[in-house]
């Protein structure tokens, strides 16, 4: 009697990473070019499907380069054979170069569901500009099929953008966030230091009796940013969109429309400490601001500006 294979449990395999930007079909992947949720092609799906493997499905994923890893998940399987595109945010977490397509290498994993992290800002600007931190924190969080330690996450809110570094989760260092409620606290901002210093040179005269009981107000009294650390609140993760489970067994990837009207390329420069990316409308010459990044010193592919991406 003939003894049956076991399924295969492994999917690794290499792909040429490019941007969000580049994926044929979409006009505007603004939307799509957020999170760390990715595109694949075809036949990835059609080898996932013969393995059995945890649903949904998430990956880690490594810069075939320099070995910089994290993890993400899928939104759809509509990719060119041999391609992934990634979120910008992804690409600069990996050190990837946004100009030199790179190849990144693809293994599935089984995350354990998250039940704590630490998010520190970059700028006391996410503490003093933004009203509701946490509800803007859980609405970001929904494009975020899972979350790295170490990886940095990107706030936007009322045109502008607020960086956000994962410095702690429970309990591994790389968790899901699916289907789970996450409890997270903010740590001090990295530019807290100096930001007290130049509030004391511009008022030498600080009221004296200005602390109270609004430490339990989680950034909410500008006054007492120096000890500020906000209680745990679960925040809900929203069920994973994009594709659909059936049976949990098959996927149907979603159906993408191929309607094109205008078309337009990417651009990056480097401003003081900030990397900017622009998307540019070839017919009119118009430029939007998509993204900013926090230059990294050891990051040599960002070096730079001014850069066409097409």
């Amino acid at each position: 009697m003939r003894m049956m294979q076991p399924r295969q449990q492994r999917f690794e395999r290499l792909f040429k990473a490019m941007p969000m930007s580049y994926a044929s079909g979409k006009n505007d992947t603004r939307d799509a070019d957020a999170g760390n949720q990715i595109l694949m092609p075809p036949s990835a799906l059609e080898e996932l499907s013969h393995m059995n493997i945890q649903f949904p499905m998430q990956f880690n994923i490594t810069n075939h380069r320099s070995q910089r890893s994290s993890h993400c998940g899928v939104l759809e399987f509509t990719a060119p054979e041999g391609v992934v595109y990634l979120p910008l945010s992804m690409m600069h977490n990996l050190g990837l170069d946004v100009q030199n397509h790179q190849y990144v290498k693809l293994k599935n994993v089984s995350l354990p569901k998250g039940t704590f992290a630490v998010f520190q800002p970059y700028k006391m600007a996410f503490v003093t500009d933004l009203p509701n931190h946490r509800i803007i924190l859980e609405k970001t969080l929904r494009e975020y099929a899972c979350i790295t330690k170490g990886d940095i996450i990107e706030i936007k809110f009322a045109g502008k953008h607020y960086d956000l570094e994962v410095i702690s989760v429970k309990p591994a260092n790389a968790v899901s966030i699916r289907e789970t409620d996450l409890s997270v606290e903010f740590a001090p901002p990295k530019d807290e230091k100096q930001y007290q210093h130049n509030l004391s040179a511009q008022q030498p005269m600080v009221e004296a009796g200005a602390e109270s009981s609004s430490d339990e107000d989680d950034f909410n009294d500008r006054r007492t940013v120096r000890n500020v650390v906000s209680r745990q609140t679960p925040i809900a993760a929203e069920r994973l969109s994009g594709y659909r489970l059936k049976d949990s067994k098959e996927i149907i990837p979603a159906v993408e429309s191929s309607n094109t009207e205008a078309t337009f390329h990417n651009e990056e420069e480097i401003v003081g400490k900030y990397r900017y990316i622009y998307k540019v409308n070839d017919n009119t010459g118009e430029r939007e601001c998509i993204r900013r990044f926090p230059v990294r010193n050891n990051n040599s592919n960002f070096s730079g500006s001014g850069h066409r991406l097409k």
